[in-house]
């Protein structure tokens, strides 16, 4: 079963989450502004703060380990947008969408290394570092967070990838699947600052995303939201960021 099936911000509507959502995101983002250098310390701190805001209950020593990790891991990657951002804060963007959601520790530090075989030729072993194996478990579940990094970038694999997630969402891992939103979501709002990519333009990498959040994720998103354990519901959501 999927972890911490939480309702979250019971009190609030679908605009005053969205927009408590997005006002995390920017100011993580800020940080990047205030912090010249993503390997200075206090970096991780205030991002770990601002994930403590929103899911007070979060294990700080170690996701801040975590946190460290997907610094280091991310360091010497290529700029990611048009901002200049490291590739680090889309990590710290989908770690934080996860803890707004009420994911588990485990869940959002999975989230950290979403782009795991992008980035690092497949390697799984700093998540296996990473995570209690006993709170969630598998091998092929390492290796399909880290295949989640492909989508989007090919569309002959978009559709195998997409059945596979199904798959795992039929078999109970459906947190699989809501790190793959988180990542959709954080790509979408971020969208446009996309730099070419892949022989794409900016435009051309947009519409992709676009196109595959229209095709796969926004069906996705609805199958969570019939769950009915989120306020927030993320199919409508995405729909949109898509618009916007």
């Amino acid at each position: 079963m999927d972890l911490d099936l939480v309702r979250i911000c019971e009190e609030e509507g679908q605009p005053e989450l969205i927009s408590k959502l997005e006002d995390g995101l920017e100011r993580i983002d800020a940080l990047f502004d205030k912090y010249d250098d993503d390997m200075d310390p206090g970096l991780v701190i205030d991002i770990l703060s601002i994930y403590k805001e929103i899911k007070p209950d979060i294990n700080s020593g170690e996701v801040r380990i975590a946190l460290e990790k997907a610094v280091r891991f991310h360091h010497k990657s290529k700029k990611r947008d048009k901002k200049n951002r490291p590739y680090v804060s889309h990590a710290f963007d989908v770690g934080y969408i996860l803890a707004f959601l009420q994911r588990s520790d485990d869940v959002i530090k999975f989230g950290l290394f979403h782009d795991a075989l992008e980035e690092h030729n497949g390697s799984v072993n700093i998540i296996k570092e990473l995570i209690d194996k006993k709170r969630l478990n598998t091998h092929e579940q390492l290796v399909v967070v880290c295949e989640l990094s492909t989508m989007d970038s090919d569309p002959n694999k978009d559709g195998v990838l997409y059945k596979r997630l199904n798959k795992h969402f039929d078999d109970g891992y459906e947190y699989l699947s809501i790190i793959k939103i988180a990542d959709n979501i954080s790509n979408l709002i971020t969208k446009k600052h996309m730099k070419p990519k892949d022989g794409l333009t900016s435009e051309g990498r947009i519409r992709r995303f676009e196109e595959t959040s229209k095709k796969y994720w926004i069906l996705l998103a609805q199958r969570i939201d019939d769950k009915g354990y989120l306020n927030i519901k993320l199919a409508p959501y995405l729909k949109e960021l898509v618009e916007r």
